[in-house]
């Protein structure tokens, strides 16, 4: 089941945007984690760590009060030389072990440097951003919609026009085959050169009398789809809960979409940071009849004012 914001690109504009994607390549990454993370020191020998010297030494006076009781001289001075030459043995381990240690520091440290320097001679692979208007065929119109403007439509609109002074209510756009009055009408508009995006609000149900509208099992949308795809307008629908509780967050979304294409970010930073659009799911003939019975569009239009 689709889930929304719902984005749909253009044949045209779908593979020149995976172009423009693969011949962007990433800056190589700073070394500053190299050069700043901690230096791993080597490995100790592991009876350095582990030997219990505590019990060693209380075993060994015991072991000398046994045999000063039960043996004699020899033996003593026996047992006095193989601890004197585990001693020197662990004294000469554990120098070894530092040696290693302040050398691989100091390889670390005339290393880390060079890395850094070769990093910055490195840039990012610019990207190449087309001019669309020799790219696609946007087919517009200028024909007046005849169709209901809905709140959530005006609402919205207020909140583009703040970032996007071009954002438009829609047009209706003939259909080759069908008469005028089937021909299909647009939310909201924005056209930029060779670009062409419409914004579709989705209810899912109409007004008081709360016939199901914009369901995934039915095909209506589908084929309006394909008819503005066919003429190279991108496509991002949103669901009416998104614009009027996110409104912002849907903007920026927009915002995204025009700097992915032309690199244009100015609108991006005039809108600024934003939390992600809350996910919405899209919603079957059965679902969009509970959702009536409930009340469910009344849950986020009177808190934001648009019902009386």
């Amino acid at each position: 089941m689709p889930t929304y914001p719902i984005i749909r690109y253009p044949a045209k504009v779908a593979e020149q945007l995976r172009k423009m994607q693969g011949s962007a390549q990433p800056a190589e990454k700073s070394p500053s984690s190299a050069t700043q993370r901690k230096f791993k020191a080597l490995s100790k020998p592991q009876y350095l760590n582990d030997f219990p010297w505590y019990l060693a030494i209380v075993s060994l006076l015991a072991v000398v009060a046994v045999i000063y009781r039960f043996a004699n001289i020899p033996n003593l001075g026996l047992l006095a030389l193989a601890g004197i030459g585990f001693s020197i043995k662990y004294l000469i381990d554990r120098q070894q072990w530092s040696t290693q240690v302040k050398a691989a520091k100091k390889k670390a440290r005339s290393i880390a440097p060079q890395k850094s320097n070769n990093a910055r001679t490195v840039p990012p692979t610019p990207i190449s951003y087309p001019d669309w208007s020799q790219i696609t065929s946007l087919q517009t119109s200028s024909i007046a919609s005849e169709a209901q403007i809905g709140i959530s439509e005006k609402y919205f609109l207020e909140y583009l026009r703040k970032y996007f002074p071009k954002a438009a209510l829609g047009c209706k756009h003939p259909h080759p085959d069908w008469d005028e009055e089937w021909w299909y009408s647009s939310d909201i508009e924005i056209i930029l050169g060779g670009l062409g995006l419409q914004l579709e609000i989705d209810e899912p149900y109409e007004g008081k009398e709360g016939r199901p509208h914009h369901c995934c099992d039915e095909p209506g949308d589908k084929r309006r789809d394909a008819f503005f795809l066919g003429r190279d307008w991108i496509l991002i629908r949103f669901a009416e809960r998104q614009v009027v509780e996110e409104p912002i967050a849907c903007c920026r979304l927009v915002a995204q979409v025009i700097a992915d294409l032309t690199g244009d970010k100015s609108y991006l930073r005039s809108i600024g940071q934003q939390p992600p659009i809350t996910k919405v799911s899209a919603w079957t003939k059965q679902q969009a009849k509970r959702m009536f019975k409930t009340n469910f569009r009344h849950q986020y239009l009177k808190p934001a004012g648009l019902l009386r």
